[in-house]
C-alpha cells in the first residue's frame, strides 16, 4: 500500500488481508489523519467513527484466528511526545526511530511522553541512501521494517508466534533511551 492515492479504506484492506492469509507479523506506515474536512459525496464529518472502526479493525487483527498477532505500526515523524495513529491504538506496538547513535531518538520520531504506551525504537535516521541522488531516507516506517525483521526472526527462534511473549524477549535485553523511556532493540 503506499502513494497519494491511498485511501484509509485501502489501510482496512490491507491490514484485513494480512488476517486471511495468517499473518503472523502485519506493519502498517500508514498515519490516520482526522481533519474536520466534510465527505465530498454526503458532507458529513466522522472523525470519532472514523477513529472507532479503524481502532477495532486493530484490535480484531492483534486477535483474529485465535492468534497473538505483532502489529507494528509507525509511530509518527512530527518530533513530539504523542504517538500518531493508528500506532495509539490498544493491540498495535508502535514503532518509533532512533537516531544515527543508536543512543537517542532521532529528531523528527514521535514518543509517548505520557508513557502509557509501550513504544519500542529501532534504527530510523539516515538507514538509506540514494546512489544515483545521495538522497538520505529517514524516518519510523524505517525503524517499523527492522521491528518486522526482528520479530519474524525471534518467530522462527523460539517457535512461537505470540506478539506479547517476543516483545517480552525482545525488551527483557533492551536498552532504554534517555528522556522517552523507550527500549532499543538493536
Amino acid at each position: 500500500m503506499g502513494g497519494t492515492d491511498s485511501t484509509e479504506w485501502d489501510a482496512l484492506h490491507a491490514l484485513a488481508r494480512a488476517v486471511d492469509i495468517d499473518a503472523d507479523v502485519v506493519t502498517l506506515s500508514y498515519r490516520q489523519i482526522l481533519v474536520d474536512q466534510p465527505c465530498a459525496a454526503c458532507g458529513l464529518v466522522r472523525q470519532a467513527a472514523r477513529s472507532e472502526v479503524f481502532e477495532k479493525i486493530v484490535d480484531w487483527a492483534v486477535t483474529a484466528g485465535g492468534q497473538d498477532r505483532a502489529v507494528l505500526v509507525a509511530a509518527g515523524n512530527d518530533g513530539v511526545g504523542v504517538i500518531a495513529r493508528p500506532a495509539s491504538y490498544s493491540g498495535a506496538i508502535p514503532v518509533t526511530a532512533l537516531d544515527t547513535t543508536r543512543k537517542s531518538l532521532a529528531s523528527f520520531a514521535n514518543w509517548d511522553a505520557s508513557g502509557q504506551l509501550s513504544v519500542i525504537a529501532l534504527p530510523g535516521d539516515d538507514v538509506a541512501r540514494g546512489t544515483q541522488t545521495n538522497r538520505t531516507y529517514a524516518g519510523t516506517s524505517f525503524a517499523t521494517a527492522y521491528a518486522a525483521a526482528l520479530y519474524a526472526e525471534a518467530m522462527a527462534r523460539t517457535g512461537t508466534t505470540n506478539a506479547r511473549h517476543v516483545t517480552t524477549q525482545l525488551c527483557s535485553g533492551a536498552s532504554v533511551v534517555s528522556y522517552a523511556a523507550v527500549p532499543t532493540l538493536i
